[in-house]
Order: C-alpha cells, then structure tokens, then sequence
C-alpha cells in the first residue's frame, strides 16, 4: 500500500483505503487490473448483491459487516445534515458542503453495493458543481427513499438486523 490516508480521518475514508487496496484499485492500482465498481444506470437495483458478494470475497466478513455498519451510520449522518442544507438558508458554502456530502455518498455508496443511490449522488454532485445550484426537496427525498430501499434490501438478505 503506498496511499495516504490523512488525520484526522473518518472510518467510512479508511475503509474505502483498505478496500481499494485489498481490491487494488484507487491509489493503490499498480499492477492491478481490478476495475472499481462504477455507479449503475438509473434502474439499478437498490441493493447490488455481486457487489456485496466480491467486497466479502475480497475482505471477509468481519471487514463486509464493517463497512455495512459504517455505511449505514454514516448515511443517515449524512441525510440528516442534508435535510438541514435542504431546509435552511442557503450559500456558497451551503452548496459546497453538500457537493462534498452527495460525493461521499457516491463512492461509498459504489463500494457498498448501494449503486442507485451513487448513481442518483453522483448525478446530484454535477447539478450542485456545475450550477453552483442549491440542494432541491426532491433530491433529498430521493436519497432518502434510496438509502431506504437499500436498507431494506440488506435486511430481506439477513445481511444486517
């Protein structure tokens, strides 16, 4: 591994690392000719379980339950203080923050089977970048519901309680 993973850092960055190097791809490609999961088209499943199945492969399944773990806590960190941008008064720095947020969203998302919801992220990101726009209503609720449908596909497959 020669990547860096600066501090102070969030778990979610450092398992993306350790993913991407286990996997190696990221930073880490080298030699490696491992393809990093790219988002869907926008009729992807909620929950990509060849994904899922290739993290648990590459990682086991202590590292597979951490990263759903993570992910998960991390989502609604991430939903909740959109809904604040969303709700609230809105600036330059408002919009920067939820370009970051809906980027987190899109890689972690990827990584953690979560494609719709990349998908939709990542299509947020480039509205947010290009315009310099402001998070709309609708955005937000279609995060919301695709986090939503991904938790409960993790459910129906006993993946987390």
């Amino acid at each position: 591994m020669t990547s860096h993973v600066g501090k102070p850092f969030k778990t979610e960055e450092l398992l993306v690392a350790i993913g991407e190097a286990v996997q190696g791809i990221g930073h880490f490609a080298g030699t490696a000719k491992v393809p990093v999961p790219e988002p869907q088209p926008a009729d992807a499943p909620a929950l990509d379980l060849p994904t899922i199945e290739k993290f648990r492969a590459d990682s086991g399944e202590e590292m597979l339950q951490l990263l759903l773990e993570t992910f998960m806590t991390e989502m609604v960190d991430k939903l909740e203080r959109l809904a604040e941008i969303a709700h609230g008064p809105t600036s330059p720095e408002t919009t920067k923050e939820a370009v970051r947020l809906v980027h987190s969203m899109k890689s972690s998302g990827a990584m953690a089977g979560a494609m719709k919801l990349s998908r939709t992220a990542k299509d947020v990101e480039k509205r947010l970048h290009d315009a310099g726009a402001t998070l709309k209503e609708e955005e937000l609720t279609s995060l919301q519901q695709m986090f939503s449908d991904y938790t409960n596909g993790l459910k129906e497959q006993g993946l987390v309680a």
